[in-house]
């Protein structure tokens, strides 16, 4: 089951042992939280925040539907029709609320991603549902990322590294406990050592194994590239 983000807050009193938000204020665990959330996440593009799938549906007939603020880029959009996936051409979003105007409910052929939504072309009619495959990031806002937070993929997956180094930042900043904080940050790295050693291992399955060839000499003389 995922993680809530007033889960997370919970969790992050728990370990320092200051239950309840007069033991640590919800701004104070939200900034430690989102922090511990944007570091892991800029390690590297992990391969756990790409290619993840969702199915939306559209509750009222609309031209539109509300996404994840997580949602960084889209690899597809399918239109659920009956038993078939009908793959959805992107399109400038201008063209698409053009085609958009005045058109009658259907299945739609072209979308875009503006601001949280996805747009189409037609009216999709009430249960119109979509298969969306993407990449999810936290948004650097705070406060777009604590109103996304109960799908934040990276807290869902990565839980204990996130509540470990969120413990880090409030012992840090907040309890100014400099051994808590230590104890935090050395549970946290870690993880984050074991997640790119995972992590480096799959990359190899996908690409196959290889000789990577000595250039320095090339280098030397024309120069990296």
């Amino acid at each position: 089951m995922a993680i809530t983000w007033a889960g997370a807050r919970t969790k992050v009193r728990g370990d320092l042992w200051r239950p309840g938000s007069s033991g640590v204020p919800d701004d104070v665990c939200d900034r430690a939280l989102h922090s511990s959330l944007l570091e892991l996440e800029a390690v590297r593009r992990w391969l756990w925040l790409q290619n993840l799938s969702t199915t939306p549906a559209v509750v009222t007939p609309a031209d539109n539907i509300a996404v994840s603020a997580n949602l960084r880029s889209v690899s597809s959009v399918a239109y659920i029709n009956g038993q078939s996936n009908e793959i959805l051409t992107v399109a400038p979003l201008a063209r698409i609320r053009e085609l958009a105007r005045g058109a009658s409910a259907g299945a739609p052929t072209f979308y875009a991603l503006h601001d949280s939504k996805l747009y189409f072309d037609t009216l999709i009619p009430a249960g119109g549902q979509f298969e969306l495959i993407a990449t999810h990031r936290t948004p650097q806002d705070l406060t777009e990322a604590v109103a996304a937070g109960d799908t934040n993929a990276t807290l869902d997956q990565q839980e204990q590294a996130i509540i470990a180094n969120a413990c880090h930042y409030v012992a840090l900043s907040y309890l100014k406990n400099e051994a808590e904080a230590a104890r935090q940050r050395a549970v946290y790295d870690r993880i984050e050592s074991r997640l790119i050693d995972v992590e480096d291992e799959a990359r190899s399955d996908l690409h196959g194994g290889g000789i990577i060839p000595d250039t320095a000499y090339r280098d030397a003389a024309f120069g990296a590239g």
